[in-house]
C-alpha cells in the first residue's frame, strides 16, 4: 500500500510540473532566441547579442572584434574596446533599431531550422532568413541572410 502511495505522489508531482512548467515547442524557442538577439542588438549589448549565435559564429565575431580592437588601437595609439564602440553606434542611431516580424519557422531536422522574418529596410519589406542550429539543447543563430536557403 505504501508503494502505491509513493507512486501516486510521484505521478502527481510530475503532472504538476508539466502543468506549471510546460516545455516550449521548437518554434517558440526559435522565436524567443531571435527576439532576444534583436533586443540585445538594439540595446547595443554586443556580449549579450552574440550569446544567441552558435559557437562557430560567436567565435568568428569575437575574433573579428579582437582583430579590429588591435588594428584600430595600434593606429589610434590607445586601447579601444569594440564592445563599447558597438554600444555607442547603436545609441547614436536610435531611430534605426532592428525590427523583425517572424512569419514562418521550418524545423528541418533534430538540430536545424530556418525562420523567415520580415524587416523594414529602406522603406521596403525585406525577407530575412535566420538559419538556426540546436547546440546543447538551445536554438542558436548560425547565419542571417536575405537569400533564401536551399
Amino acid at each position: 500500500m505504501r508503494k502505491v502511495g509513493c507512486l501516486f505522489l510521484v505521478i502527481a508531482i510530475i503532472a504538476v510540473c508539466v502543468f506549471l512548467f510546460p516545455q516550449k515547442s521548437n518554434e517558440e524557442q526559435i522565436e524567443a532566441t531571435i527576439e532576444n538577439f534583436i533586443k540585445a542588438y538594439n540595446q547595443g549589448d554586443f556580449e549579450k547579442a552574440i550569446e544567441y549565435l552558435d559557437a562557430k559564429s560567436r567565435n568568428a565575431m569575437q575574433g573579428y572584434m579582437n582583430l579590429l580592437e588591435g588594428v584600430l588601437g595600434k593606429y589610434a595609439g590607445f586601447e579601444i574596446d569594440m564592445s563599447d564602440l558597438f554600444s555607442m553606434g547603436i545609441a547614436i542611431k536610435q531611430g534605426d533599431a532592428m525590427s523583425v516580424k517572424i512569419s514562418d519557422i521550418r524545423v528541418t531536422g533534430e538540430s536545424n531550422a530556418v525562420a523567415v522574418g520580415h524587416m523594414d529596410l529602406y522603406n521596403k519589406d525585406t525577407p530575412i532568413y535566420f538559419i538556426m542550429t540546436r547546440e546543447d539543447g538551445k536554438w542558436l543563430i548560425s547565419d542571417m541572410t536575405d537569400v533564401a536557403p536551399d
